[in-house]
């Protein structure tokens, strides 16, 4: 009961457990990719993160992650200025670990929106000199 895919005179034969098998052991491999153990210290206080996009329900001490891809760690709390930090694969003496090692975020506050313009100016009369 399998099929059989490609052109005349190439022809590949598949068969349904085969693709079972197939599909499990890439499922196996990409599960069981080297991870590492990256330590947050993130604060003051109470703040938001967002690993890879995705919103943790609670921030951890700690974040287990893939090493074969980079990663994007995204810390905000109302009130203050975010930080994004990228953790990203390096290969040292050829090992693999991503870089930072640990993640320390501390948020700034907000300060107002002011912003400075600066004008440039016909210089008046009375600062013109003789």
């Amino acid at each position: 009961m399998g099929g059989s895919i490609g052109e005349a005179g190439c022809r590949a034969r598949w068969r349904p457990a085969g693709l079972l098998v197939a599909g499990l052991a890439l499922a196996l491999a990409v599960a069981c990719a080297p991870r590492q153990r990256i330590p947050l210290d993130l604060g003051p206080g109470a703040v938001e993160l967002y690993v890879n996009g995705e919103r943790a329900e609670a921030v951890p001490q700690e974040v287990e992650l893939r090493i074969d891809r980079d990663h994007k760690i995204f810390v905000k709390r109302p009130g203050y200025v975010p930080q994004l930090v990228v953790l990203e694969t390096q290969e040292v003496d050829g090992e693999v670990a991503l870089e930072p090692p640990q993640v320390r975020v501390r948020l700034h506050p907000v300060i107002g929106d002011r912003r400075i313009q600066i004008e440039e100016a016909e210089p008046r009369p009375a600062d013109r000199q003789p």
